[in-house]
């Protein structure tokens, strides 16, 4: 009888439950035949007719029709129990609650009012966090600036400087981790790497670069040349995001100016001019390639510390790992600097003046992990030199750059031989040789 007496109650509650009436023989159909909205209606029949003070609804809209659909509003608005549920159909979630609990990155937030409110809430807040993103990066630069300056260590205004200079890179926005990875990215690129459309900087009234528009493609290794203020470093200094500029630059479909700096950096790595003899050990500074923009002391996984030790052997700068910067020469430093540089594993890696301060040895070890990087892990590389000797080891092809726009592309050895080499340098390419090896030079 109980059974029987259950029967009655579900099917009573499915004919006030369907707007269309439904035939003793629909009601009497196994669930085998019945459509997924189907389903769905029987399921919420059951569970409204159970009489709970709370419900738990998740995704209820699935498969249900629009007179259905209307009818579970209508309901649910006048139910006098509470409700949580679970949806992505934003219309309903409007028209039935009353509050909205954001769960995103393993943490809940509440809001009060429906989903159009928690909408405009969400809005304020994103403004809010902008403008101080924009203020923090502000200041960030700024303080980079003054790193890069070597201040003193032994100061406590000093320490408290840095200290402070951590906190705001500690920021959620720069160390949450986005789930982005390379190997994701690779198979949406293709060839392109890195695209820049129309891309402008100045100086006041002085213009160094003018409608730079270039595509890198995957693999590439390109030397950029050019006399000083020819706009060579500054257009790296755009690319990694240290310059502001007008125009885009893309890293396959996505806006790397909307990108965060910690996000940037998992993109393109940059070995810059000046290199800050900050007071930290060259193994903090290697650790920092593994986790740009975070706390130095984060936990390392064991492939950050494989990755570190591999730098640093390959760096040739395994008997200096525990000194400070400020105790090393400006060679040891640049090698440190690279070192970080190849621990940072990014697709694109920009070396800007790289052979600075480095003697014949140091040079040569350059050189050989360029060219591992080069054959082996298949890098994008911009260098950019004065060397054009170097040219012939480093880059497949070579952009040259005068006064900001593009004097010449193309394959390195047909640069070096045309007279546009002459013309911008007034120099000439020559064939030597040295310690039974052909070289050759420029003069």
């Amino acid at each position: 009888m109980e059974k029987f007496s259950e029967l009655i109650k579900i099917r009573r509650s499915m004919r006030k439950f369907t707007p269309e009436k439904l035939t003793e023989e629909q009601l009497n159909l196994p669930l085998s035949a019945l459509s997924g909205g189907q389903l769905s209606k029987i399921s919420l029949a059951r569970l409204l007719l159970s009489g709970a003070e709370l419900l738990l609804l998740d995704e209820p809209t699935n498969h249900l029709d629009v007179k259905t659909l209307f009818w579970l509003e209508d309901y649910l608005t006048a139910y006098k129990g509470a409700i949580l549920l679970v949806s992505h159909d934003r219309y309903f979630l409007d028209s039935i609650c009353t509050n909205i609990f954001e769960l995103a990155r393993g943490k809940l937030k509440f809001y009060q009012g429906n989903y159009s409110t928690y909408l405009e809430k969400k809005e304020i807040e994103a403004q809010i966090e902008e403008n101080t993103d924009r203020r923090i990066e502000s200041v960030l630069r700024t303080e980079r600036d003054w790193l890069r300056r070597g201040p003193c260590d032994r100061g406590t205004k000093a320490k408290a400087r840095i200290d402070n200079i951590n906190r705001m890179i500690n920021r959620e926005k720069f160390t949450k981790e986005t789930g982005f990875t390379f190997e994701t990215k690779e198979r949406r690129l293709g060839g392109k790497v890195l695209e820049l459309k129309e891309i402008n900087k100045s100086f006041g009234q002085n213009c160094v670069i003018s409608n730079f528009s270039y595509i890198f493609n995957k693999g590439q290794k390109i030397g950029i040349y050019g006399n000083n203020g020819s706009g060579k470093s500054t257009l790296i200094s755009c690319l990694t995001g240290e310059s502001k500029y007008k125009g885009t630059i893309f890293f396959s479909d996505d806006d790397i100016s909307l990108m965060s700096l910690k996000q940037r950096s998992r993109l393109v790595s940059l070995l810059p001019q000046t290199l800050p003899a900050v007071p930290i050990t060259v193994e903090k500074l290697v650790e920092m390639g593994r986790n740009p923009y975070t706390d130095i002391g984060k936990r390392l996984s064991q492939k950050d510390k494989e990755q570190i030790e591999k730098a640093i052997e390959n760096a040739g700068i395994t008997d200096i790992r525990h000194k400070k910067l400020t105790e090393i020469s400006g060679g040891e430093r640049q090698k440190a600097y690279i070192a970080m540089v190849i621990s940072q594993n990014t697709r694109v890696i920009a070396l800007d003046e790289p052979t600075t301060y480095m003697d014949v040895q140091a040079e040569k070890t350059f050189m050989s992990l360029i060219l591992e990087l080069k054959e082996k892990h298949k890098k994008t590389l911009l260098v950019v030199m004065h060397n054009l000797s170097a040219a012939v080891e480093i880059a497949d092809n070579i952009l040259l750059l005068d006064e900001g726009k593009v004097k010449k592309f193309g394959k390195t050895e047909d640069i070096l031989k045309s007279r546009t080499i002459e013309e911008v340098f007034g120099v000439t390419q020559h064939e030597c040789e040295f310690d039974g090896e052909k070289r050759i030079i420029f003069r």
